[in-house]
């Protein structure tokens, strides 16, 4: 199973990011969650025949190599198995649309 990752460069709060990303994808179901393994208080969205968790970089999850960026995306699907080159040209869809929303964001994508 493969796992794409989006990080995101912003000073917005974690639920204006989330409203954002739900409005630029068009994601018709959002859910805040609360989870230890997640860092507390995050986001789920279901899109692409993807599930994505958007987290706080920060605690217990941050990802050190990406320090400078506030909150990151995980992105996988149980029900298809999808390639690191289908995740990565996905990532890199999304992370042109928030672009254009003013959203500064790179992608990482690995299996």
């Amino acid at each position: 199973m493969g796992v794409l990752e989006i990080y995101f460069k912003t000073q917005l709060t974690l639920d204006c990011l989330a409203e954002r990303i739900s409005n630029v994808l068009d994601v018709g179901r959002k859910e805040m969650r609360d989870g230890i393994n997640r860092g507390g208080i995050y986001y789920q969205f279901h899109v692409f025949g993807l599930c994505m968790e958007l987290l706080r970089n920060a605690g217990e999850v941050e990802v050190e190599d990406r320090a400078d960026y506030a909150y990151y995306m995980i992105s996988y699907s149980d029900n298809i198995p999808l390639s690191a080159q289908t995740l990565n040209v996905m990532g890199e869809h999304i992370v042109k649309l928030m672009g254009e929303d003013g959203v500064e964001a790179v992608v990482d994508c690995s299996t």
